[in-house]
């Protein structure tokens, strides 16, 4: 099953992905950060198209 890398997710779908534990959510979200420092990492990512299009977490 197809899903976006933590590194490239909302917290939203984070929070769908860890069923609410917002404890993982946050320390996602605080690795998350390392792209936002100065001088970040270059990152490429593959991500299978299906990732775009499979529902997590229902319809608000």
């Amino acid at each position: 099953m197809a899903s976006v890398p933590g590194l490239l997710q909302t917290p939203e779908y984070a929070r769908a992905l860890l069923n609410g534990d917002e404890e993982a959510v946050r320390a996602r979200m605080e690795r998350r950060n390392i792209l936002a420092r100065e001088n970040p990492p270059m990152v490429h990512v593959v991500l299978d198209e299906a990732a775009l299009y499979r529902e997590r977490g229902g319809k608000r």
